[in-house]
């Protein structure tokens, strides 16, 4: 299984919470119609963090990198990836490849 993590902070003309719903309401529908796609995890910082180097974190799982990649290159794929830009900066975006080692329990 492959998991893709994702930095981004927020638009800067945006508010946190115009940055929160647009995150929540808007691009989260999109991603869960990606094709493969088998988990979809948003984690957006909260607003009082301070000295945060991103807003959000979204983690998605594929059954490997040719899912993924199929996944983006899609239509759906494509209209995920032109959403981003309404709500986060697209200079701050970060794409980490990893794998997960269990620890605890």
């Amino acid at each position: 299984m492959l998991k893709v993590i994702f930095t981004f902070r927020r638009r800067e003309d945006l508010t946190w919470e115009e940055f929160r719903r647009h995150a929540e309401e808007r691009h989260a529908p999109l991603v869960t119609q990606l094709p493969g796609l088998r988990r979809y995890v948003q984690s957006l910082v909260t607003p009082d963090s301070a000295d945060r180097p991103f807003d959000g974190i979204a983690q998605v799982w594929y059954d490997d990198e040719s899912a993924y990649r199929r996944s983006f290159e899609s239509e759906p794929g494509q209209a995920v990836i032109a959403d981003a830009a309404n709500y986060a900066d697209p200079t701050s975006e970060t794409e980490i490849f990893v794998e997960d080692v269990a620890v605890f329990p």
